[in-house]
C-alpha cells in the first residue's frame, strides 16, 4: 500500500462491490486490524441500517447523506460505538465519505477475535427494510456458521425475484466484509409454513405503523 496517496486524484479507486451499485473506494490504511476507507457514494446510494463490534466514524468530505430524517453536510462527523445501529444512509445526489473503523480484540496482529455469537449479533441487527424485524426475527438470514474465518449463511426468501433481494444480500455482506470476513451464502425459498410465519410478522408491523 502506498504511505502517500491524494484523497481527491482519480488514482486507487476500487469498486466497492458489497455496497450499493457503482459505489467505489480508496483503501488508505488496513493494518493490524484498522481500516481507513475512503467511499464514493453514487447518485441513489441506499444501505439498510446495521451495526458492528468495532467504532466507526464518519466524514463528509463532499456531497452529504441523510440518516434517520437528519440531513449530514460537508463537515459533518459521526461515531458509532461498537453494537450501536446506525443508518439506514441515503444519498441523492452521492458523496465522499471519510471512514475509519478501529478494532475490538485481536487474535494476532491481523484478525480480529470473533466467535459465531458476534457474528449473528451483528447480523441480529440487520432490518428488513420499512418493518422493525430484523432478517434473522424474519426467518431471511438463517443457518448461520463462522468456520474459521469465513461465514457461511443461507438466504430464505418469501418470493422469487424481490426487488429489495440485492440490498439484503450487500446490508448482511458490508459488515462481514468491514471486519475481513469472508462471505458465502446459498439462497433458497421459503417453505409454506416459514413463508407464514414471514407474512404474520410484515402484517403485524405494518399495524404498528
Amino acid at each position: 500500500m502506498e504511505s502517500l496517496m491524494n484523497l481527491f486524484d482519480d488514482l486507487n479507486w476500487e469498486d466497492a462491490n458489497e455496497y450499493f451499485n457503482e459505489t467505489k473506494r480508496k483503501v488508505l490504511r488496513d493494518e493490524n486490524g484498522c481500516r481507513t476507507v475512503l467511499l464514493k457514494l453514487p447518485k441513489n446510494f441506499y444501505m439498510a441500517p446495521h451495526s458492528h463490534i468495532i467504532t466507526e466514524q464518519h466524514f463528509v468530505l463532499k456531497g452529504e447523506y441523510t440518516s434517520k430524517g437528519k440531513s449530514f453536510p460537508v463537515g459533518s462527523y459521526q461515531i458509532f460505538s461498537k453494537g450501536d445501529d446506525h443508518g439506514p444512509f441515503e444519498s441523492e445526489n452521492g458523496a465522499l465519505i471519510l471512514v475509519i473503523w478501529d478494532p475490538i480484540r485481536l487474535k494476532n496482529k491481523n484478525k480480529l477475535l470473533l466467535t459465531l455469537k458476534d457474528v449473528v449479533n451483528i447480523i441480529s441487527k440487520i432490518n428488513y427494510p420499512g418493518i422493525k424485524y430484523s432478517l434473522t426475527d424474519l426467518g431471511i438470514a438463517t443457518d448461520i456458521k463462522l468456520i474459521e474465518n469465513k461465514v457461511v449463511l443461507v438466504f430464505a426468501f418469501p418470493f422469487t425475484h424481490l426487488l429489495v433481494d440485492s440490498e439484503l444480500i450487500k446490508s448482511v455482506s458490508q459488515p462481514l466484509h468491514d471486519l475481513d470476513l469472508d462471505f458465502e451464502y446459498e439462497i433458497r425459498m421459503m417453505t409454506e409454513e416459514e413463508k407464514s410465519k414471514f407474512l404474520q410478522m410484515e402484517a403485524e408491523a405494518s399495524k404498528g405503523e
